[in-house]
């Protein structure tokens, strides 16, 4: 994800004609890297509760997010990995 603001705003427009766990990953990543921790934590968190299957994305879209120890302690914790 190269412009993480430009993503939230298109995962706005998205949501407004569909819903998927896949566009919360999306939103978690984009948050994440918009210096929004906090938030892209909770949306994170969110996600994997609703989809834990979908944990693998969030390392599809961002793979630096590996060396992250609290994003990877909520995967593994929430995903059961």
């Amino acid at each position: 994800i190269q412009e993480p603001q430009m993503g939230l705003e298109i995962l706005d427009e998205a949501e407004y004609y569909t819903c998927g766990m896949e566009l919360m990953y999306c939103r978690a990543a984009c948050l994440l890297l918009n210096d929004s921790k906090e938030e892209g934590l909770l949306v994170l968190h969110d996600a994997l509760s609703d989809y834990p299957e979908g944990s693998y994305l969030i390392y599809e879209l961002v793979p630096s997010f590996r060396q992250d120890s609290e994003i990877s302690a909520i995967i593994n914790y929430l995903s059961g990995e």
